[in-house]
């Protein structure tokens, strides 16, 4: 009982920007291990994360800093042309005194992994593609409720607070999201094998080089785009629950409202017709 209050406790602190507690392998959102990182303030510019006075776990030592940042783009990079080339270097010494027979296994195995990295890959764009339409409606939403809160903010006695900070919360998670479209959309940069370096040396080393450049640069290209796709979702989803909470607080209100009105016996109220069915000439005159 214990665990689960404060698994509640770590969730409600990691939505919240205030008094907010994250793992920054995981990009500011909980893993199963216990929070890497506490700070007073936590705020969110899509790829860049903005901590202020925070505490934070490194070398197995915990830190202390006024202000802090972490990026997207440091933590799930993609290769540069460098560093696959590294690894294409090591993969050749690796190959280079194998037979065809056992270089043929590779090439099989490596066009498999290829194939399931395309799947991922193509999967996240078209959730992607997916997030853009529906985000584009849910803006209208949004719009929506914001007019609904500016014009029911005289009547919104218990929840006016609350909903006034549910409804930032949610504008914050909704921009977030639309940043991480953005990043989704604009991805650039993987490295891909060329035919030409198949021409200039028709082996099976090369073609398992090729293959071997391929394997990897998908490898990380689906790693990098269903990061982002799961940032998508978070946000999303997010933003979408404080929606939902702050139409309900509205309803919730103008029901409790309209009932209480309902109940109300107000002074302006008039009979206007006797028990014969006739005016009452001086009550009718009130109400003209």
């Amino acid at each position: 009982m214990h665990n689960i209050a404060l698994k509640i406790i770590l969730l409600i602190s990691n939505w919240s920007p205030l008094l907010h507690s994250s793992n920054d392998c995981l990009f500011g959102s909980l893993g199963e291990s216990d929070p890497d990182r506490y700070s007073l303030i936590e705020f969110s510019l899509g790829k860049r994360k903005l901590y202020f006075v925070t505490f934070f776990k490194s070398n197995n030592r915990y830190h202390f800093k006024l202000y802090d940042q972490i990026n997207f783009d440091a933590i799930c990079k993609i290769n540069t042309e460098e560093e696959m080339q590294e690894k294409i270097d090591a993969y050749s010494n690796e190959i280079k005194d194998k037979n065809d027979d056992l270089i043929n296994i590779h090439i099989f195995f490596l066009k498999d992994k290829i194939g399931m990295n395309q799947t991922r890959i193509v999967s996240a764009y078209n959730k992607i593609n997916s997030y853009t339409a529906i985000t584009l409606a849910y803006i209208g939403f949004i719009v929506f409720l914001v007019n609904k809160v500016i014009k029911s903010d005289e009547s919104i006695i218990y929840f006016q607070w609350v909903v006034f900070v549910l409804m930032i919360l949610s504008i914050y998670y909704t921009a977030n999201c639309v940043l991480f479209i953005k990043s989704g959309l604009s991805i650039k940069g993987y490295i891909r094998s060329t035919f030409k370096d198949l021409k200039k040396q028709p082996t099976f080393q090369q073609l398992s080089l090729n293959y071997y450049t391929d394997w990897y640069s998908t490898n990380n290209e689906a790693q990098v785009i269903t990061s982002l796709v799961r940032n998508i979702e978070k946000y999303f989803i997010r933003s979408f629950v404080l929606s939902i909470l702050i139409l309900l607080a509205i309803f919730l209100n103008e029901f409790i409202q309209i009932n209480s009105t309902n109940n109300t016996n107000h002074k302006n109220e008039y009979l206007i017709m006797d028990d014969s069915g006739s005016f009452l000439t001086s009550e009718f005159s009130i109400l003209i």
